[in-house]
């Protein structure tokens, strides 16, 4: 098991962060997974931002219609009404999605690209089906691996990480944030795995970014020339404790 890191973390990249509330889906722009901040979402990243949700039995992806909002700073979010299967409270789902932000000055030569997930799992077994429907390039998803008794506080979860459906060799860095947004250190996923413990029943957040070398290409939102992307992924996770006594293994959820 790896030691989360609970020294302050530097300041990192705005992400895109989604949300999963009773009526609405919610994607900000922002540093801050509950609030968004400056500069929120502007016409053109609000167009060039897509997700879809697949809920199981179904074999076929919902695509969102997101609507643009302002939250109280005043910048804009992005919401789509819940679609009604994602009202059974025992729903097994998987809403994800991307963004294009394109080049920016502070990351010279370098496209960035967005991706942002909400998985809704119940036993391990649903992994299999949200696994299958997930689009995103980057990925990184917390994922409970024990039993209800371990701990009245805690359970242990397992961190994974993938890009283009393959664990992400050597370190990554995964930072992490407690329901209200606030950050709650960081942990190495060693080979696109990590183990943590994180409160039960709390909504988590992570993310993580990758480096893509690529060739000279031009991007399509400001026509420069790039040579690297950066891909910027989080999640959104409500964990959950499993009722069967015997302790996982972590091939069992990756």
């Amino acid at each position: 098991s790896l030691l989360l890191l609970c020294a302050a973390v530097p300041a990192e990249p705005h992400a895109m962060w989604l949300t999963l509330g009773e009526k609405h889906i919610v994607v900000r722009f922002s540093e801050n997974p509950t609030t968004t901040t400056r500069p929120g979402f502007d016409i053109g990243l609000a167009n060039r931002t897509v997700a879809s949700v697949a809920v199981k039995p179904a074999t076929l992806s919902e695509r969102l219609a997101f609507t643009m909002g302002t939250e109280g700073g005043g910048f804009h979010d992005l919401s789509a009404p819940v679609p009604p299967s994602l009202h059974d409270p025992v729903a097994v789902a998987m809403v994800n999605g991307q963004g294009l932000k394109g080049m920016f000055y502070e990351f010279p030569d370098t496209l960035i690209q967005f991706w942002f997930s909400a998985p809704l799992a119940r036993v391990r077994s649903d992994w299999d089906y949200i696994d299958r429907h997930s689009v995103n390039r980057l990925l990184v998803s917390l994922r409970s691996g024990a039993a209800c008794s371990t701990s009245p506080s805690s359970a242990p979860d397992v961190v994974v990480v993938r890009f283009d459906g393959k664990s992400i060799p050597g370190n990554v860095s995964v930072s992490l944030y407690d329901c209200s947004g606030a950050s709650v250190g960081s942990v190495f996923a060693v080979d696109g795995i990590a183990k943590l413990d994180v409160p039960t029943a709390t909504l988590a957040y992570a993310r993580i970014s990758h480096i893509e070398p690529s060739a000279g290409k031009i991007d399509p939102v400001t026509g420069g020339t790039y040579h690297k992307i950066m891909h910027v992924a989080t999640t959104t996770m409500r964990t959950h404790c499993y009722a069967s006594p015997s302790a996982s293994t972590v091939a069992e959820l990756v």
